[in-house]
């Protein structure tokens, strides 16, 4: 159903006594005979029909145009009215299987439904169904703004779900879901989605809407088997409707099959449809999301989810999996969220950042190490000082003695007194060198240069 804005008006031609619209030709009206006239203004809007003020024409389809109203009695009482257009209210088939679907949609009571309330007919006129008024627009007018992000289409498809499992569990099937029958309201949670028109067929050319005389549904979002006569049609079908609707609003309009209802139907009944990668290479979904409306429009009906709680519960796998990775749109895809390339970027660039600054850190911290140690003087002894610490204590009196010149004085502190021995010879005393009292300064292995032994 095509929305309208507030006060939108066009030409149309009706009926100049009972206000019947008419989008094909009819001289007269039938139900009244009175001439059928072009007004620029729809005659409904401003009329009272048994107690019920039409304040504004809001939506339209092939069958039908809705208008908001309220109570005459109680103006805050607001509804919606859908009045069958002219032709179809002319004939009896079509006016049994008006109030048959009013009846059957009047028992479904969910909150993914819009509950119908009760059911008229114009005098001399055609009939009409009123129903819950609905604040928002339709999933239609969403797709008219651009790909929808996938978060928020799965979301919606929960919803929906929800509203399907109701309504089949109750013996009801849609038979004509489609973006233009699913109402997005608004509540304190966020948004609500909200099945309408359950079991109306559509009746106009265009591939989008019910070919003229047929029950089938819409050729563009109709399951293969109701394009197909004798096939059975089931439950299954919705669910169909509902992977042709995903696919719609993943992609910003883009539908898996193009061309006239015959070319749709011959595609449908010999294949299954394309992904999105196969007709909006551009728009990027996350492979589960693609794995779950590729269910949903297999061709045989057994190749599709069981029923609509199997598809709920494929869907709700879907959004847990997709919170949990906190998927990231594609940017100009619907999704003012930063694209997950752009997120890898940023953290590559980070990391690069942080490397350049740790090595230059460490660079410096290294020059200053190396200025800080000078490098020593060559050692006028010829003794090794890693061959001294190293060395036996069986070892010389020579070696002995040179190692006691680099022990450690707290080492020296704990060690057990030297027992006696004779003073050595004056000229063995000049050779060995000099002890001090005070702490012994140590160089560094690494600045110990090995000079050749001299002879004693």
């Amino acid at each position: 159903m095509v929305t309208r804005s507030e006060g939108e008006q066009a030409t149309v031609w009706c009926c100049s006594q009972c206000g019947a619209i008419y989008y094909t030709e009819f001289p007269r009206c039938p139900n009244d005979g009175a001439e059928v006239l072009p007004s620029d203004g729809d005659p409904l809007v401003g009329r009272t029909i048994d107690g019920y003020v039409i304040d504004r024409l809001i939506g339209e389809g092939g069958m039908a145009r809705v208008y908001a109203v309220h109570e005459a009695v109680a103006p805050r009482r607001t509804f919606a009215i859908k009045v069958l257009l002219g032709e179809y209210a002319t004939t009896a088939a079509m006016r049994k299987r008006f109030a048959l679907e009013a009846s059957h949609t009047s028992r479904l009571a969910h909150p993914n439904i819009v509950h119908m309330h009760a059911l008229g007919s114009m005098p001399s006129g055609p009939p009409y169904l009123v129903m819950e008024l609905v604040e928002g627009g339709s999933l239609l007018d969403l797709i008219e703004q651009g790909p929808v992000d996938p978060l928020r289409v799965v979301a919606l498809a929960r919803g929906t779900c929800e509203g399907l499992a109701y309504a089949h569990e109750h013996g009801v099937i849609h038979r004509d879901l489609k973006p233009s029958n699913i109402l997005v309201a608004r509540s304190g949670d966020g948004e609500v989605a909200r099945i309408a028109d359950f079991g109306l067929a559509r009746a106009v050319a265009d591939v989008r809407l019910t070919t003229t005389g047929t029950v089938m549904g819409t050729p563009a979002y109709a399951a293969p088997e109701q394009l197909l006569a004798g096939k059975p049609v089931d439950h299954r079908a919705d669910l169909y409707g509902l992977g042709m609707t995903m696919f719609e609003m993943l992609t910003g309009g883009v539908l898996p099959f193009d061309g006239t209802a015959m070319e749709i139907a011959t595609a449908k009944a010999h294949g299954d449809p394309p992904t999105i990668a196969d007709r909006a290479p551009e728009i990027v979904v996350p492979a589960s999301v693609q794995a779950v409306i590729s269910r949903l429009l297999a061709r045989d009906p057994d190749h599709r989810p069981t029923s609509a709680r199997e598809a709920l519960a494929m869907l709700e796998e879907v959004s847990s999996e997709l919170t949990r990775v906190r998927w990231w749109g594609p940017r100009g895809a619907g999704s003012s969220r930063k694209s997950p390339s752009r997120r890898v970027g940023w953290w590559l660039g980070a990391v690069a950042v942080g490397c350049a600054v740790g090595c230059a850190a460490a660079l410096v911290s290294w020059r200053l190490r190396e200025g800080a140690v000078p490098t020593a003087a060559p050692s006028t002894d010829a003794t090794d000082v890693a061959t001294i610490a190293a060395a036996p204590a069986s070892a010389s009196r020579e070696a002995s003695g040179s190692a006691s010149a680099v022990r450690d004085p707290g080492e020296a502190a704990l060690a057990p007194p030297p027992s006696p021995s004779p003073a050595p010879s004056p000229s063995r005393a000049a050779a060995e060198p000099r002890r001090t009292s005070g702490p012994v300064s140590v160089p560094r292995v690494a600045a110990v240069r090995r000079e050749p032994a001299r002879p004693a």
